[in-house]
């Protein structure tokens, strides 16, 4: 079995540019099974609310 690692290490070696993965690895998913968009959370510190959480 494939370690984890090394597949994540090779998709940053053959996708070097944050933008071709995003397409890649979040765009094409979406428009291919009809997923909602992906919204990104911009603030990293920002904590869940109780209703968010339950």
């Amino acid at each position: 079995m494939p370690n984890d690692g090394d597949i994540a290490a090779a998709v940053f070696k053959w996708l070097p540019e944050a933008v071709l993965r995003h397409q890649i690895l979040v765009k094409n998913p979406e428009v291919l099974y009809d997923f909602a968009p992906f919204i990104h959370n911009t603030f990293k510190n920002v904590q869940p609310s109780k209703s968010e959480i339950l």
